[in-house]
């Protein structure tokens, strides 16, 4: 990519977990060197990270995107150069953080009833486990994602 210059970002101890490019002297993109279920930030998404991840009720999307940018707020050169990057961070910080109280409200409050109300409707209509159970789910699905939509939006 012409005209990015890149700045890498440490993590603990020392080791590059991702790096901000500077376009036109403004931070303008965030990159992880990392897939967000890799929790000790190895490099390898091992089986117990990924179960892990999977079973959360709590999704894990952007997590490492945002450690990189929580970090690289504490990089005083960084910071030197584009100041008004720590409103950036704060702004991804809180979005994200807000998806995950969601995440909770949803998994806390919505899931079970959604659950059972999809499955009552669905084995009433449709005959056969294996239909039913994909019934089901679409049904899980579109009604999380709706969920999530409206309280996203306000």
């Amino acid at each position: 990519m012409s005209g990015v210059t890149w700045y890498p970002v440490e993590g603990n101890r020392n080791k590059l977990i991702g790096a901000i490019g500077f376009v036109g002297g403004k931070a303008a993109i965030v990159a992880s060197f990392h897939k967000d279920a890799d929790a000790n930030r190895d490099g390898n998404v091992s089986i117990g990270e990924w179960l892990g991840d999977f079973l959360s009720p709590i999704s894990s999307n952007g997590r490492a995107t945002v450690e990189v940018a929580m970090y690289a707020l504490y990089d005083i050169k960084l910071m030197a150069r584009d100041p008004s990057f720590a409103n950036v961070v704060k702004s991804m910080f809180l979005n994200h953080f807000r998806m995950m109280i969601i995440d909770g409200i949803y998994a806390a409050y919505f899931k079970l009833p959604v659950r059972f109300g999809a499955g009552a409707v669905v084995k009433g209509v449709i005959k056969g486990k294996v239909l039913q159970f994909a019934v089901r789910k679409g049904m899980e699905t579109v009604v999380e994602k709706a969920m999530k939509t409206v309280m996203h939006a306000h």
